[in-house]
């Protein structure tokens, strides 16, 4: 071959190369401008004051397509999060328990973890998904000490009975400095979950019994922690306001469960008075059944709903939800032998 054939050749090769290379940038580019735009739309629908189903939907479909041209963990996470906001919550849970879990795994992939096990123990109770939804809380509290992450390793503990995790989330909150709503209302309503978590876990007695096992080295490191606990907290729970907690409800939005089972905890201490009305056992119930919409193995909105149910008579109802808190509420439970005489 000739020096003037070579040379023309290799510039062709080079040139074909050049061209090759900047199709391909360009095409990447596009690409993660494709993505960008998604995600925003994502974030915008997320963000919203109301979810509108169908938008979102539509917005799924545009991030499961981009998935299959450009997967990325973004897209991942997106996905995970628009089908948790839809209700789909399992099938969040699968798409982002690879991520969530693996060591690889970014600090983004762990706290949309958390929230979607969380979620997803809320809705079936199982054990092992609550045991899933504490480890990634931690780890999510490991990666930030943001008042969102620490109050839902604080729910989460609370629902699984872990007294020391529910403890340190509480104290974190608490020494971080910042009034935040999550620090706020958790210091408002803590000694009365506090109760939920001992009857629970079997601890019985009255304040001077737990006072006492306050100070008992012999006793379980949990129970003798929680019980310091309410008795140190005892006083500032009288200053506690029903105003306070609607105060709370109004500013959440969409009120955490824990804080609506006090609102409705609330309205049956009224209901009870020498001049209590049926329509505040009515928005008792209105209450609880908003709570158990999302969280329906939630133990106390079980027990409180039975309640509000016996004060307007309403037997069928009332029994309902007395067999579900005796199949389903933890053995320890000892309220168990009152439920099952009501039956």
């Amino acid at each position: 071959m000739s020096p003037r054939v070579l040379g023309a050749v290799v510039a062709i090769v080079v040139l074909g190369g050049g061209i090759i290379g900047y199709l391909m940038f360009r095409a990447s580019g596009e690409a993660e401008a494709r993505v960008s735009k998604v995600l925003r739309a994502v974030d915008a629908e997320l963000n919203a004051d109301e979810i509108d189903r169908d938008s979102l939907s539509d917005v799924l479909k545009d991030v499961e397509r981009l998935q299959v041209e450009s997967p990325s963990p973004a897209l991942t996470r997106a996905e995970a999060l628009i089908q948790l906001a839809l209700g789909r919550t399992s099938a969040a849970w699968e798409t982002i328990s690879f991520a969530a879990t693996s060591p690889e795994g970014s600090p983004e992939d762990r706290w949309a973890g958390a929230r979607i096990a969380a979620r997803l123990h809320a809705e079936g109770g199982e054990s092992h998904v609550g045991s899933q939804a504490m480890s990634l809380c931690r780890e999510s509290a490991q990666d930030s000490m943001a008042p969102e992450v620490l109050f839902l390793l604080w729910q989460v503990a609370y629902r699984t009975d872990s007294v020391e995790d529910w403890l340190d989330a509480y104290a974190s909150m608490k020494a971080d400095g910042e009034d935040s709503l999550e620090a706020r209302t958790a210091e408002r309503i803590g000694y009365f979950l506090a109760f939920h978590i001992a009857d629970r876990i079997g601890i019985e007695g009255d304040a001077a019994r737990l006072d006492e096992l306050a100070s008992d080295e012999n006793a379980e490191p949990a129970v003798r922690l929680l019980c310091a606990f309410i008795r140190d907290n005892a006083e500032a729970s009288k200053s506690v306001t029903e105003q306070e907690l609607l105060k709370l409800d109004m500013q959440w939005g969409e009120s955490p469960p824990e804080l609506a089972v006090l609102l409705a905890r609330a309205q049956l201490s009224k209901a009870s008075a020498e001049d209590g009305r049926p329509d505040e056992l009515h928005a008792a119930v209105e209450i609880l059944k908003n709570v158990l919409e999302v969280f329906p193995t939630f133990v106390e909105a079980r027990h409180l709903i039975a309640v509000a149910h016996y004060g307007l008579h309403e037997a069928t109802l009332q029994k309902a939800h007395l067999r579900w808190l005796v199949e389903n509420a933890p053995e320890t439970d000892t309220r168990r032998a009152s439920w099952h005489r009501q039956l």
